[in-house]
């Protein structure tokens, strides 16, 4: 996941198929600083 151009969570294998979205959404905040205003972007089908 990216913030500001830069990558900010890097989640693979077995890890990243257990991570539950509340789980990213923390990860995220926790590593930019900044909290995730919209999981819409994450869920996005197109």
């Amino acid at each position: 996941m990216m913030h500001e151009g830069r990558i900010v969570v890097d989640v693979k294998g077995e890890e990243k198929k257990k991570l539950t979205i509340d789980q990213l959404l923390q990860m995220f905040e926790a590593s930019s600083g900044s909290q995730f205003t919209s999981d819409k972007v994450m869920l996005s089908t197109n």
